[in-house]
């Protein structure tokens, strides 16, 4: 291997952990954009129903609102998985960590958008959010 194809490798390999780093550093405050997104969403198909404008624009933003829910909910996921003790930390943080309980509540408002496409998922999905929502909830009051 040449030393070109050397340096490019350790280039990738800066520019990933950089990437890595910079994903597990969202905080979770950023849950609210999921929860703002899906809002605007329902908005624009109530205001699609009273004043006949386009419901492709707030089905458009129910899909975006979901793939950045994915992409917070995943990023959580590795952050379980390679710095557990920062999410605890965040999660018993006064100020920070009801932010958590964004993400089980933007669920089940994608959930309930979920429903004209496929019912029996949508309830699924909408039951194992409410779950959540309420132990989380259940847990923050026991602190």
């Amino acid at each position: 291997m040449s030393a070109h194809e050397q340096f490019d490798m350790i280039v990738e390999g800066l520019k990933a952990d950089r990437m890595l780093h910079t994903l597990l550093a969202i905080p979770p405050s950023f849950y609210s954009i999921t929860f703002g997104l899906v809002g605007l969403a329902r908005v624009w198909h109530l205001a699609g129903s009273l004043y006949g404008l386009s419901a492709a624009i707030g089905n458009a933003l129910f899909l975006v609102a979901a793939v950045v829910f994915l992409l917070f909910f995943t990023v959580l996921v590795f952050k379980l998985v390679l710095a557990p003790k920062t999410v605890l930390a965040d999660l018993t943080h006064a100020a920070i960590g009801p932010f958590f309980s964004l993400l089980p509540i933007t669920g089940m408002l994608l959930a309930v958008s979920l429903e004209p496409y496929a019912f029996g998922a949508a309830r699924i999905l909408f039951l194992v959010f409410f779950v959540a929502t309420v132990l989380l909830g259940g847990w923050y009051t026991g602190q």
